[in-house]
């Protein structure tokens, strides 16, 4: 009894590292996989783009590897993208994330700039609730002078939800929980409408990897193409997190060995 005791305990720790190194996400949606990159509103990130060179390249052909957006260590291909319905391909008004393990740090690569206001625009996050209303200041990532391939790690400190967040070079600062979408004077606008895409590999509401892909102009004067920035969002495992991990499996052999020569 006791060898199948420890066994499996140590069968059980073996999965904790991908389980507490991840994020959910919260909004109501669901998860469309088998999309192809195209230009017909669905999802309602496949739209025609009107920026400079991108060839009419929408966020799904930068995550396929379309011509005129390149994203930093090639693309990730079509991955399931949140949506609140998988037939119309509408967009989920609301998402933000529940952080797994707080003190666990996360990283955020700018993967590519396709936008004439790519100098001005400022990409970070911010602390929610637990249903997606935000409780604390706007942290910022990167700055307008940042490129595609600046990478950042930062920590949630004691957030155990967030959400992101993007302000124009004209000043509107649109959330992934769009309800809190403010004009440069800061008044609510447009607060039903999506301007991220958000793209995970797995459809189980966990991850360790997201990519964002943002639409940085209000509605009324966008393109709806979502490939403005596109960010690569990820789980990073803390040093001391993995070397307790590893302590506790050596313990635990520890045990099993001598067990069997008793």
């Amino acid at each position: 009894m006791f060898k199948r005791v420890v066994l499996v305990a140590a069968v059980a720790l073996l999965f904790v590292p991908s389980i507490v190194m991840a994020d959910s996400v919260l909004g109501g949606g669901t998860w469309l996989s088998g999309w192809v990159p195209n230009n017909t509103g669905n999802p309602y990130w496949a739209n025609p783009s009107f920026d400079p060179n991108s060839t009419a390249a929408n966020v799904g052909y930068c995550m396929t590897g379309g011509v005129g957006c390149t994203m930093i260590g090639g693309a990730p291909g079509a991955l399931p993208t949140y949506v609140a319905n998988t037939t119309t391909g509408a967009a989920v008004t609301n998402f933000w994330f529940s952080n797994a393990l707080v003190s666990s740090p996360v990283g955020a690569t700018l993967q590519v700039e396709v936008a004439g206001l790519a100098s001005g625009n400022t990409f970070g996050w911010v602390a929610t609730d637990a249903f997606g209303a935000i409780v604390g200041p706007l942290n910022t990532l990167f700055p307008g002078p940042a490129g595609a391939g600046t990478a950042v790690t930062f920590s949630l400190g004691s957030a155990t939800h967030y959400a992101f967040w993007l302000t124009s070079g004209q000043g509107y600062t649109f959330f992934t929980t769009s309800s809190a979408n403010l004009d440069p004077f800061g008044n609510p606008l447009g607060t039903n409408k999506q301007h991220f895409a958000l793209f995970a590999p797995n459809t189980n509401n966990i991850n360790t990897v997201f990519y964002l892909g943002i639409e940085d102009l209000p509605f009324t004067a966008a393109d709806k193409d979502y490939n403005d920035m596109v960010v690569k969002i990820t789980h990073v495992p803390e040093p001391g997190t993995l070397a307790l991990f590893g302590t506790g499996l050596l313990g635990i052999a520890g045990v099993i060995r001598r067990r069997l020569k008793v």
